[in-house]
């Protein structure tokens, strides 16, 4: 089977400088039955219909290799997980991986959570009541990612079969290796954040700050500010009969508000395996893009996000008492979701990647605490309205000021979905000089204000400001980038017969090791002084290229990064061949080699 392959769900994409963890081959690449091997291991020898048993999962990793963690805490990481189908007979309970290891590497700032050597997976097996007397299997399988320290190949999968032997009540049953059920005892559930390790110390306290400060911080969002005068009305003219005190009132309404995206966080995280294999499709990428360059327009005013009629209606409802309260709290999700919707998607992906519901429904209540802690102090203290700015002109610049937000979303998602070979640094610049200038200068809100116009014109040329720096920052930094030319097999030949040698490198944006690369070796202007002579091709694997087996097969790549050098006739020097991370000095050590070689073909 082939190391490298296509596989549309299995796309790996990037999100910031967290890429996928792939490293590079000093050996010989095994066959992939090799990389790792699977081992059932039962509690006893035979099952009884009715009751739930134990089970262990003996993963072996060659020497040498590493699998990704099972939580990565980033949805646009792949981690290593077990699936199984569902019989009617059997249930399969949650799968409980090992605390994976923080392994440091020379090359990347922060350790990376990985698996090796052997590890125990552990899992239930329920026997329905109505499982027959037999044998009975379980078909499933494990995704991983194998890994040396220096480079990795894409996603693979290995099936799993669980067979079951169901037994009569009656039926005497053997103990199984119940010392090495002893040795897996019960992992704790952790993941990094913030590189603080969740589930110790003080990483879940951090985390959960981050989350109260990002939901505090959504206040500032145009749809919650018009929910202020009328949070302050409705409590303010509350007719309570049972004279319960405000401050009741106010609790009662912020539960109301955790309670909503509290349950939408145990949701996401319930379907984190599907939506992580999602997120690795450039299909549902571009569908983001679309989806947030949508809601961008309507914070520009060219339509209106509205809800539906029926739900607007049954969030208006007034109840009495401290349901009343509660439920006032309950309706404010869906009255603010045109506005904080689109920024919670984001914790969304984050949230559904972990798969814990019980962590899915803490961050998300931490979040609405935040979002609605300032509307229950209000709730209480109702006088504090008075100190707040009147609602105008400058919530429709806000409002435009987060659809430019969203634009950068929706670029953001379309870049790595579709290569279009522009680097994204240059269009996050332009983005902010455009924004700077259509929110400073453009945007018509606010004229006769003199106070907001020069609040708008500082903005805005902040904004410039930042594009031009960031700007000239990335020149800076590209001043020695490489033309490359997307492979294809006639370049090839079209540099033999300009009597050139060429090389070709193959890349990934979710390969780590290729990205140092690039800015260690292919930003340098001495490099790409030299690569001037030569035909400089590139094959990224990003996305599925055109006949991509067929090259990989064609010339015996396989994994990433490599770099192939071929001389003036366009025969590849095989002994010059990259196939993991190498220094600057020691690439253009051979450079110059294929360049000698070459000369002398002349």
């Amino acid at each position: 089977m082939a190391l490298i392959r296509s596989h549309s769900r299995h796309i790996p994409i990037f999100i910031t400088a967290l890429l996928w963890v792939v490293f590079g081959f000093r050996e010989p690449v095994p066959a992939q039955e090799e990389l790792i091997k699977l081992e059932v291991l039962h509690a006893q020898d035979h099952y009884q219909a009715g009751k739930t048993y134990p089970l262990l999962l003996r993963v072996t990793i060659t020497d040498g290799w590493y699998i990704h963690g099972d939580k990565l805490g980033d949805p646009f990481l792949f981690p290593t997980r077990l699936l199984f189908d569902k019989p009617p007979q059997v249930k399969i309970g949650s799968i409980r991986f090992p605390k994976a290891k923080a392994e440091k590497f020379a090359y990347v700032p922060e350790p990376l959570e990985l698996y090796s050597g052997t590890i125990l997976v552990q899992t239930d097996l329920a026997i329905q009541e109505n499982a027959p007397v037999g044998e009975l299997l379980v078909n499933g399988k494990i995704e991983y990612q194998a890994c040396t320290s220096n480079s990795c190949i894409p996603v693979e999968e290995l099936p799993v079969k669980i067979a079951i032997s169901v037994v009569g009540p009656e039926q005497p049953v053997q103990k199984l290796n119940q010392e090495l059920f002893a040795q897996a005892g019960k992992p704790a559930p952790s993941f990094r954040f913030l590189n603080f390790e969740i589930g110790t110390g003080v990483g879940l306290p951090l985390t959960l700050l981050v989350f109260f400060l990002f939901g505090l911080g959504l206040n500032l969002t145009p749809c919650i500010y018009p929910l202020i005068p009328i949070t302050v009305a409705y409590f303010g003219g509350k007719n309570d009969p049972h004279h319960h005190p405000a401050a009741t009132h106010s609790f009662f309404y912020l539960i109301g508000i955790t309670v909503t995206n509290s349950l939408l966080g145990v949701v996401a995280s319930l379907s984190g395996s599907m939506l992580g294999a999602l997120l690795q499709s450039s299909f549902v990428l571009s569908g983001m893009a679309l989806l947030f360059l949508w809601l961008a327009l309507s914070f520009f005013g060219f339509w209106e996000l509205r809800l539906p009629n029926r739900l607007m209606q049954a969030a208006a409802k007034n109840y009495s008492g401290l349901f009343g309260s509660f439920f006032m709290g309950l309706t404010l999700g869906v009255l603010a979701a045109p506005c904080i919707g689109p920024f919670i998607i984001f914790l969304i992906t984050y949230v559904a990647q972990l798969g814990d519901p019980l962590l899915g429904f803490l961050f998300f209540f931490v979040l609405s605490l935040g979002l609605g802690l300032p509307l229950a102090l209000l709730a209480v203290f109702s006088g504090l309205i008075q100190k707040l700015p009147y609602a105008g002109d400058w919530m429709i610049w806000v409002r435009k000021f987060f659809g430019w937000v969203l634009i950068g979303g929706a670029v953001y998602f379309l870049n790595i979905a579709i290569q279009w070979g522009i680097d994204p640094e240059w269009l996050y610049a332009g983005l902010a000089v455009i924004a700077g200038v259509h929110l400073g200068w453009l945007e018509p809100s606010g004229r006769g204000l003199e106070k907001f116009l020069w609040f708008k014109r500082i903005a805005g040329s902040f904004l410039i400001l930042c594009g031009i720096v960031y700007s000239l920052m990335i020149w800076q930094a590209q001043r020695g980038y490489i033309a490359w030319i997307p492979f294809e097999q006639q370049q090839l030949i079209y540099a033999a017969q300009k009597n050139k040698p060429a090389i070709l490198d193959v890349t990934a944006q979710w390969c780590t090791p290729c990205q140092i690369m690039e800015k260690r070796i292919f930003r340098n202007t001495h490099v790409a002084d030299l690569l001037k002579e030569t035909a400089a091709l590139r094959l990224d694997l990003t996305s599925e290229h055109p006949q991509q087996q067929q090259i990989l097969a064609q010339y015996g790549i396989r994994g990433v990064p490599s770099i192939l050098f071929f001389n003036r006739q366009g025969k590849e020097e095989k002994d010059l061949r990259v196939e993991e991370i190498v220094s600057r000095a020691e690439f253009m050590r051979r450079m110059k080699e294929l360049m000698r070689r070459s000369d002398s073909l002349k």
